[in-house]
């Protein structure tokens, strides 16, 4: 089957499901392309990337003009993209007949796939801003392949702020199926109108056999080791998780955080600390390769996730990094919010209420006086990822639904 990948930005740090997704694809013999918005920021190319010929199989939308007029936009995107525009005359002309707004950064958005947009057999879009962006070549007949949309989170969340409720509406019609990763954002999906019938639930997979597992043991005179991981941005909480460790419930313990993420959150965060007193207590690793984080999950003790449900609702709607400390058998302690708890399952540690710095501290504490308790979770967590968000259980789901859609555009 010849597939096209339609994502923000390839290849990036914070979207390894993207590489993930299309390894798998090739892997099962699938002829597969990314289209792109944008060239992402990973810092040092991965081996898939290389294994698979990833970047050679990349096409990107030229890159946005700083101009502000609409006739120096065009003939910019037409120096840069002339090739396409030329060969496909009467697609330019109904893009630039069309009437609104933005006309020539549609054009642009839409750009990567003018080549070879008609020839695919299955177009699947990462997020719904990526589907709709796709809409005007569905509108214009030159896109007929069936669409699948993955949701994400903040596209149906934080994206949809200063947008009407009704706004995927034209892709929830277009689109042959939607994908989401958890009942927590179907149930989100559904709150926007999204059509019963076109949803699936398929979870993010994790590769569990490639997380070494390790029993919780005793840690006595040591100091303990705690994980989070994420974006440096509101949801994510960590504002509560540092909070929690400056309380005085935990001034004998002996720990040190990791943090594991960049974001815009980090001066503030940084500063947080050194009022708090936790400076030699807290360690920012920043962005960090996937080897990289597997190495701390494999040094640590705890794993926390402090996550709220911020300003414009972004919350978790799965937890990939939760999946992965479960797997290695480390103990979690979450916020019950979002998707966390349908995530863990009855294997959390301690589950306590978004933001609440207070509760947090106490979950911690009573974790710490006794280690060994979480023996029994720790073996189930890593039973749960095996069983229910293995890559193989992701990958034949994602097939037998890219089978039905194309099955019925055929018939």
């Amino acid at each position: 089957m010849r597939i096209a990948l339609a994502v923000t930005e390839f290849p990036s740090a914070s979207q390894t499901f993207v590489m993930d997704h299309a390894c798998a694809l090739i892997g099962q013999g699938h002829d597969v392309q990314l289209h792109a918005l944008k060239v992402g920021s990973l810092r040092k190319t991965h081996a898939s990337i290389e294994k698979f010929r990833l970047l050679h199989r990349s096409r990107y939308a030229p890159a946005q003009s700083q101009k502000s007029r609409p006739v120096r936009n065009f003939l910019w995107l037409l120096h840069r993209g002339w090739r396409d525009l030329l060969l496909h005359p009467v697609l330019t002309a109904k893009f630039l007949r069309n009437g609104g707004g933005y006309r020539v950064e549609r054009l642009r958005r839409c750009l990567s796939l003018w080549a070879d947009g008609p020839h695919y057999d299955l177009i699947h879009a990462h997020s719904g801003y990526n589907g709709e962006r796709l809409l005007p070549l569905y509108e214009a007949g030159h896109l007929r392949a069936p669409l699948v949309v993955t949701f994400h989170g903040h596209d149906v969340f934080g994206y949809l702020q200063a947008r009407l409720p009704t706004h995927y509406q034209a892709l929830f019609a277009r689109a042959a199926a939607l994908i989401v990763c958890s009942d927590f954002m179907r149930k989100r999906l559904l709150e926007l109108g999204a059509p019963p019938h076109k949803l699936q639930v398929i979870p993010n997979p994790v590769q569990a056999d490639q997380i070494p597992y390790r029993i919780p043991g005793s840690a006595l005179n040591r100091c303990l080791q705690l994980l989070t991981i994420g974006r440096l941005v509101p949801f994510k909480g960590l504002r509560y998780l540092i909070e929690a460790l400056a309380q005085p419930a935990l001034s004998g313990l002996h720990f040190q955080l990791h943090v594991v993420g960049e974001g815009p959150l980090r001066e503030a965060l940084t500063r947080q600390v050194l009022e708090c007193g936790l400076s030699n207590k807290v360690v920012f690793h920043g962005a960090c390769s996937h080897e990289q984080v597997l190495l701390l999950i494999s040094h640590s003790d705890l794993y926390v996730a402090p996550v709220i449900i911020d300003v414009a609702g972004n919350t978790e709607t799965q937890g990939v990094a939760l999946l992965e400390a479960m797997a290695s058998g480390l103990p979690v302690i979450a916020s019950a919010v979002g998707a966390i708890p349908e995530t863990l399952g009855n294997c959390a540690a301690a589950l306590v209420p978004p933001g609440d710095s207070a509760a947090l501290a106490k979950a911690i504490e009573i974790w710490a006086a006794n280690l060994t308790a979480h023996q029994v979770v720790s073996r189930n967590s890593r039973l749960r990822v095996e069983n229910v968000y293995a890559p193989a259980l992701w990958l034949k789901s994602l097939e037998a639904l890219y089978d039905q859609v194309t099955a019925r555009e055929i018939a």
